[in-house]
């Protein structure tokens, strides 16, 4: 079974094991369609084999598991905990933002009154 784990954004792709990358080979090719999809990358053959076996390119990963029916990892919509988090990374934001507003508004104000005091003894 493959993890989801492998098949999402590059920034929290975890690298499929052997046997990932066994499963999806199969999922996706015979033996010819595997040479085209060598000649797609411009790889040889022998690439492809030993990407089974050692590390494969997050790029071709993803090709790959657009081509098997996994969908656009690489454009992978963000999970509802994601966008929750987001959210609150903005709120956050948001709130800070108001409160160095706030900052500035006080002290432009004392900055004023300061002023007309020194303009009214003049």
């Amino acid at each position: 079974m493959i993890r989801k784990s492998t098949l999402t954004t590059f920034d929290k792709w975890e690298k499929p094991t052997e046997a990932e990358k066994r499963e999806m080979y199969n999922k996706c090719f015979t033996g010819s369609n595997l040479h085209q999809f060598a000649d797609m990358l411009d790889v040889n053959y022998a690439t492809l084999i030993r990407w089974r076996k050692k590390d494969i390119p997050y790029i071709v990963w993803a090709l790959l598991a657009n081509m098997c029916g996994e969908g656009d990892i690489i454009n992978k919509e963000d999970t509802v905990e994601g966008l929750e988090k987001k959210i609150q990374a903005a709120r956050n934001s948001i709130t800070k933002y108001r409160l160095k507003l706030s900052e500035i508004q006080k002290r432009d104000k004392l900055k004023s009154v300061i002023e007309e005091a020194k303009n009214s003894n003049l």
